[in-house]
């Protein structure tokens, strides 16, 4: 009977499918929109740090090609070089002359640029000849007294190894850097001087605090809220945003590799332009800065990161609202959806009350529906339901007379049917026994006679002295008398299957052996037609089997292979696991077999009836015998073949076989 608890039911899955109908729609646009939100802002900042590092390091770059540029214009001096001359000729006067002119040219040269710490002439012995000093906005000439031996340093001994057109830049570290004697960090571009005769005379050198070209660049990068530095080759802060100097490039041994010990952190010391997002809270960005433009090895690298809690902070607020619509959305549609529900459930109440008279068995129940709608359509065909139900009703009544009637003759009819068939499984059942009962008789009183038969005449045949035609004779009843005593012995065994008599003796033997056994058996008639016979085992030693069994279906598939052989021809027998069974294939290149004869050659007394197959004798039992001990193993046979390119024969056995209960 239907209950008012049904209608609640259908009133509360209303209200979750109409909750289901508009929320889901709505957390996916929300889940959406929160994986773009993120996937947007971490591109657009991996972006903007990666170009913001790129920048820096191009801007860097710019300001060190000026001096650059400056240093290559300063070597090619025709003062400098007509000093050189001088020297070399040792003309005093000359000398002296173009010194006042290149103090001149480098005084000129310091004061319209500004930039340069110190503009320096080495001679070759490594003595400062011309030094000209900018510093608190005034160009000083340095004095004679003023002018040192640098033949030890390492700028002066690297630029003297150099070739024409080559560059040497300072490296930023405290083993190799010159410092000013207020402790500013100095980088310094120097090349060497050539003769008129192209003989290296010595170098000329420029120097400037590198805090004049990296302090406006960082500054310039901390506006952009980005967390600026400058590292040197070997991970050490050259200079970070906001230092005022840097005079302590290092800040008392910090590294930037040190603080992110992450493997892929290695990568910045490369040489190469990059960033990194993960293992860390920051997004990472780095680039190169090569001081000279010839010289790859020597190298700066600008960092930039980028707070990711900086990044995720909008998408907190925006998870935030998103939480906030969707309570609202659902405290609106759970208002809705039972005003919804009711209006729908009500009339359906009623027709759960006219539903209830019809199963009652009141047949012409009424329905108080005026409604126009879905209900409504549904209250109609309610009522003509009923009605037609009642005529259905009395329809049925009537058929169901009539087919009562029909049925209890079709009984009466089944029943008589039953009863013969019973008498007739009887009756079968006792021809099969009383065939197996004959077949055992009679093979058992044929096998006495025919083995004597056997017996005397191998006697004879051995002992007796014979004519060429009596011996011939006697060996045709004696191998005459050994097939029909196959015959019988197969029709014997054949009779044991049938009456499910025959059973496993599983014992552990080796299958190779068991093989070699049968190939000796059959030796005598495969040498008669010259086959010759291959054997390949693998992966195989012991099975647990009925070794008897097995070497009968063995003889009887290699009997027959070298039956329906060709003179000189082929067999190939393998044995090979596959997981827990194994497979056993011998192949012949015989007469081979038609396809639509395939499906035969394993019935009982069935043999090929071809004018191929005329020529050779056989019971038709081998393969029939051969497939039921192949089943008691719980295994299968078969066979492919092609007619004129000879056949296979396959068997498969479990490794280890069940004995049946």
């Amino acid at each position: 009977m239907i209950s008012i608890p049904f209608l609640r039911r259908i009133r509360n899955k209303f209200i979750a499918t109409y909750l289901i109908v508009l929320l889901v729609p709505v957390m996916a646009i929300g889940f959406y929109s929160i994986n773009f939100t993120i996937d947007y802002l971490e591109n657009d900042a991996l972006k903007v740090v990666e170009q913001q590092a790129e920048i820096t390091a191009k801007e860097i770059e710019k300001s060190l090609g000026v001096a650059e540029s400056d240093i290559d214009f300063l070597s090619q001096s025709a003062s400098l070089r007509a000093l050189a001359d001088a020297k070399n000729r040792r003309s005093v006067i000359e000398y002296i002359l173009y010194r006042e002119r290149l103090i001149e040219e480098f005084y000129n040269f310091a004061n319209s640029k500004k930039a340069y710490s110190s503009v320096v002439y080495i001679d070759e012995s490594g003595k400062e000849v011309v030094k000209v000093v900018y510093n608190w906005n005034q160009t000083f000439i340095a004095t004679t007294s003023a002018l040192y031996d640098v033949s030890d340093e390492e700028y002066f001994l690297k630029t003297m190894t150099l070739d024409r057109g080559q560059l040497y830049v300072s490296s930023l570290d405290l083993t190799s850097t010159i410092t000013t004697e207020s402790g500013d960090l100095i980088v310094s571009y120097a090349k060497p001087v050539f003769d008129s005769n192209g003989i290296k005379r010595g170098v000329v050198l420029i120097s400037f605090p590198a805090q004049r070209v990296l302090s406006p660049i960082l500054e310039l990068a901390a506006r952009s809220n980005l967390n600026t530095f400058i590292l040197n080759k070997q991970g050490y802060y050259i200079s970070k945003v906001g230092t005022s100097s840097l005079s302590n490039p290092f800040y008392a041994g910090e590294s930037f590799i040190d603080q992110y010990r992450a493997e892929g952190f290695l990568k910045i010391l490369s040489g190469t332009s990059g960033t990194i997002s993960e293992g860390t809270n920051q997004i990472i960005a780095y680039s190169p800065v090569f001081p000279s433009s010839t010289d790859r090895s020597n190298f700066w690298i600008v960092v930039v990161t980028y707070s990711t809690e900086t990044l995720f902070e909008p998408i907190s607020i925006f998870e935030n609202s998103f939480i906030l619509i969707v309570l609202s959305t659902i405290i609106i549609a759970v208002f809705f959806g039972v005003i919804m529900a009711d209006r729908i459930t009500r009339p359906l109440r009623k027709l759960v009350y006219a539903s209830r008279s019809l199963a009652e068995g009141d047949l012409s129940p009424k329905i108080d529906i005026d409604s126009e709608d879905e209900v409504g359509e549904l209250a109609k065909a309610f009522g003509e339901m009923s009605k037609d139900l009642k005529k259905s009703y009395e329809d049925l009544e009537r058929k169901v007379k009539e087919r009562t009637l029909e049925l209890q003759k079709a009984n009466k009819k089944l029943s008589e049917t039953n009863i013969e068939l019973v008498e007739l499984n009887k009756k079968i059942s006792e021809a099969n026994k009383l065939k197996s009962q004959f077949l055992a008789n009679i093979t058992h009183e044929l096998r006495t006679p025919l083995t004597s038969i056997i017996g005397f005449s191998e006697v004879v045949l051995n002992e007796a002295k014979l004519n060429e035609e009596q011996a011939d004779y006697l060996e045709t009843i004696l191998r005459n008398g050994e097939i029909l005593l196959k015959l019988i012995n197969d029709i014997l065994e054949l009779s044991r299957l049938d009456a499910g008599k025959s059973k496993l003796y599983l014992t552990e033997f080796n299958l190779q052996d068991a093989i070699n056994k049968t190939l000796k058996i059959v030796s005598p008639l495969s040498k008669d037609k010259n086959i010759w016979i291959s054997l390949n085992v693998r992966d195989v030693e012991n099975v647990v089997a009925d070794e008897d069994k097995i070497i009968e279906v063995l003889l009887n598939l290699l009997t027959n292979a070298i039956k329906f052989n060709v003179e000189e021809g082929k067999i190939a027998v393998r044995a090979f696991r596959i997981d827990d069974h194994v497979r056993v294939e011998i192949e012949d290149s015989g007469i081979g077999i038609k396809k639509e004869e395939l499906d035969i050659i394993f019935d009982e007394f069935r043999q090929i009836d071809s004018s191929e197959t005329k020529a050779y004798r056989g019971t038709g039992l081998g393969l029939s015998i051969s497939k039921h001990y192949v089943e008691l193993h719980g295994g299968l046979i078969w066979a492919e073949s092609e007619p004129g390119k000879g056949s296979i024969f396959i068997f498969e056995i479990p490794i280890e076989a069940e004995e049946e209960e």
